[in-house]
């Protein structure tokens, strides 16, 4: 009987659980909640947001909801994505390889002519995360514009 190979979720595991928005030193133009945990019988890690932008008084209020899946992909050796919203966006990553502990970043393909997509987690001691969404236009798909940035705090 062969060994069993390892877990390539476990690196993950620092994104594990119930996560909270932080106001951060600006104005808040959005606050939001997301859970991340194992699903499938532990093959895949889930994760779902709602995210609610705030106007000032007076503007339009929206909403987000995501559902993204993190699943090994043995043939290429690695870990993908596949991120759906309540928007109609869907976008298939590829995990970069995590080089240092709490730290995973994700990148689309960006093939086709469409942007470049990068989501990156950094964990900032055990129950804080650093969240932060880049995007590359389709003729410099190496220069990343972050669109979206923000700490989470883990939640009881």
């Amino acid at each position: 009987v062969a060994p069993l190979a390892p877990d390539p979720l476990t690196p993950l595991a620092f994104l594990l659980g119930t996560w909270a928005s932080v106001d951060g030193p600006g104005p808040v133009r959005s606050r939001g909640t997301f859970t991340i945990r194992r699903d499938l019988g532990g093959h895949v890690l889930s994760r779902r947001d709602h995210v609610v932008s705030v106007g000032a008084p007076g503007e339009r209020c929206d909403t987000l909801d995501v559902a993204m899946t993190i699943f090994p992909d043995p043939a290429r050796r690695g870990l993908r994505a596949m991120h759906f919203d309540s928007e109609g966006h869907v976008i298939a990553y590829a995990a970069r390889p995590v080089t240092q502990p709490g730290v995973v970043q994700f990148v689309s393909s960006g093939a086709g002519g469409v942007p470049t997509f990068r989501l990156t987690y950094a964990a900032h001691g055990a129950d804080t995360l650093h969240v932060t969404f880049e995007m590359a236009r389709p003729d410099a798909p190496d220069r990343f514009t972050t669109y979206a940035e923000g700490d989470a705090q883990r939640q009881p």
